[in-house]
């Protein structure tokens, strides 16, 4: 039987794998220092940045962008999309309570207790509030990453 494989990036980065070999990044930083790469060869399905803070998407949210350009659905907060977007990353944007489906697997956002902004080099602004995102994928749900475990 396929399982979930949950594999923890650093600091708040989350690597899920589904049953159905499709992969969710969220929040890669690459630059922690506790960054742990990824399986090879690696891919990317989806990309859930929770909010713009360095240390989830990089400065100038380069890792998302990154992810983005290997063929990953983004999926994020209407801010963040559009913040991506001047990035030409085409991304989803949602609110608290929305939901979307990418690769099979079901994301919705829920609220989250923290800022929102984003760190960036060349623009700095609000891109609202902080949201998490609860996987779903068959009849499994992951809403707390742990280190390298199947659910």
């Amino acid at each position: 039987m396929a399982r979930l494989r949950i594999t923890k990036l650093g600091h708040g980065g989350v690597l899920y794998r589904s049953p159905g070999e499709k992969w969710l990044w969220v929040d890669r930083w690459s630059g922690s220092p506790n960054y742990t790469p990824p399986p090879q060869p690696h891919r990317v399905d989806v990309v859930a940045p929770t909010h713009g803070h360095f240390d989830h998407v990089g400065n100038d949210a380069a890792d998302v962008v990154e992810l983005a350009a290997a063929g990953g659905t983004v999926v994020c907060s209407h801010e963040m999309s559009i913040y991506l977007a001047s990035l030409g990353v085409t991304a989803v944007g949602m609110n608290k309570g929305g939901r979307f489906e990418a690769a099979g697997i079901g994301l919705t956002m829920v609220r989250a207790d923290h800022t929102g902004g984003v760190t960036v080099s060349r623009w700095s602004g609000a891109l609202g509030p902080t949201t998490a995102t609860t996987l779903r994928t068959g009849s499994l749900s992951a809403e707390e990453p742990g280190n390298s475990e199947a659910v």
